[in-house]
């Protein structure tokens, strides 16, 4: 009795991935490229022809939410659609699939890994490695000592400080260990308008790892490698202002920033602040009391209070500061992107703001600014979060046309007789 998949055509990376019989599998992967899809009729393929009694086939993903929506999710609708489980068939407070067939898929994240305990595994997949813990990867070791199972590592690389980088590819391949490349351009419903649309995105090196799969030190030298004297320029109009403003007592950085079609200027600087109701004296003196403000995250309660006591009411009330690494990679594709354009213009008269674009680099072998004992970095940072809040494109909802990673909710065509076929 066998289940023909009739609808999934593997592209040829993902077919010598479901064809490796090795003891140990890598896929590094670009965005978009079916490394989600390949691995979810993996999974099938694995979970349905388990030989091993009383053991599960395991699925971890860096967030509980993620392990929801893009592995347990589509690998049920996509199961069923198959008619490899009943509709009851996935409990989800204990994150179990369990198949027509008996065997057991059984999901974890990298945020309470621990409740592996006590479960014996036949076979291992661990999506987005490069955001899951190494002591994660050893416990699903663990958990497979009885079974010699097989382990699966999935992933876009996340720069060459990464462990699974040094763990298994700074010193060579590991052995008994097959190495897996998927490019965006392997995928074939993913045009050129949409790739082109990805580069708007990203700079140059960003560019190397998101959309082409390769392994790059995304934390040496300066943060802000593109700026020079081609982003300095002065608008030839003002429009809506936005400004940013960084909390540091004594200063109370801010940057005021206007845009124009599809470029961003930054006109003006604040610094030396003894306060906040000095610095929103100075912003109503200059701009009214109409400027969009947009604030660090911390400690911001009792400083907004302060700025609408002052006139200002139109604050962008987040919650938490994006991490420091997406911000810079967003702030760069603006001052230079993949495709070689620059859409960030700062104003000659901004000195405290050039000179943290020019000067600021990261802390040797970490992700951390050197901000010279707390001296540079606020203007920048005022600036980061008036970008990211609300001139940031998400790559993920560029409109990219991707079959392998969609469509788990569509009728598909299926020929079905009980039990599972290899591809």
């Amino acid at each position: 009795m066998k289940a023909i998949l009739s609808d999934y055509i593997p592209h040829d990376n993902a077919k010598l991935f479901h064809e490796s019989n090795n003891k140990n599998r890598i896929i590094t992967a670009s965005v978009r490229s079916g490394k989600t899809w390949a691995t979810i009729h993996e999974i099938i393929k694995v979970a349905w022809n388990n030989d091993k009694r009383n053991t599960y086939v395991l699925l971890i993903a860096p967030t509980f939410a993620q392990l929801k929506d893009i592995l347990l999710r589509p690998l049920y609708y996509k199961l069923l659609s198959y008619g490899l489980i009943e509709t009851t068939g996935w409990n989800k407070s204990d994150n179990i699939i369990q198949l027509k067939n008996g065997n057991l898929i059984i999901g974890r994240s990298n945020e309470s890994y621990m409740r592996m305990e006590g479960i014996t595994v036949a076979e291992t997949f661990v999506d987005e490695v490069c955001r899951v813990d190494k002591e994660c990867v050893e416990e699903c070791k663990r958990r497979m000592i009885t079974t010699n199972g097989r382990l699966n590592l999935i992933g876009t690389p996340k720069g060459k400080n990464n462990w699974v980088y040094k763990e298994y590819f700074e010193n060579g391949k590991k052995e008994n260990t097959d190495y897996f490349k998927f490019n965006i351009y392997d995928n074939p419903e993913v045009k050129k308008e949409a790739v082109d649309q990805l580069l708007e995105q990203y700079d140059e090196l960003t560019a190397k790892q998101e959309i082409y799969g390769e392994w790059v030190s995304l934390t040496e030298d300066r943060i802000y490698k593109d700026f020079d004297n081609n982003n300095i320029n002065e608008p030839s109009e003002q429009r809506d202002i936005f400004i940013g403003i960084d909390w540091n007592i004594g200063i109370y950085a801010a940057t005021v920033l206007t845009k124009i079609n599809d470029k961003l200027y930054v006109i003006n600087e604040y610094s030396d602040n003894k306060d906040v109701t000095e610095l929103a004296n100075k912003i109503i003196r200059d701009y009214g009391t109409s400027p969009y403000i947009i604030t660090d995250a911390m400690n911001s309660q009792s400083n907004r209070l302060l700025l609408r006591q002052s006139g200002l009411n139109n604050i962008f009330e987040t919650k938490s500061n994006p991490k420091r690494v997406d911000r810079y990679q967003m702030l760069n594709a603006w001052i230079k992107n993949a495709k070689g354009e620059r859409k960030l213009f700062v104003s000659s008269t901004c000195k405290n703001l050039i000179k943290d674009l020019e000067t600021l680099e990261y802390k040797k072998g970490t992700d951390i600014p050197d901000d010279n004992n707390n001296e540079r970095g606020h203007w920048v940072d005022a600036l980061g979060y008036t970008i990211w809040n609300n001139f940031k494109i998400n790559p993920n909802e560029v409109n990219v046309v991707a079959s392998y990673g969609h469509g788990y909710l569509e009728n598909w065509n299926r020929q079905q007789t009980g039990s599972y076929q290899q591809f």
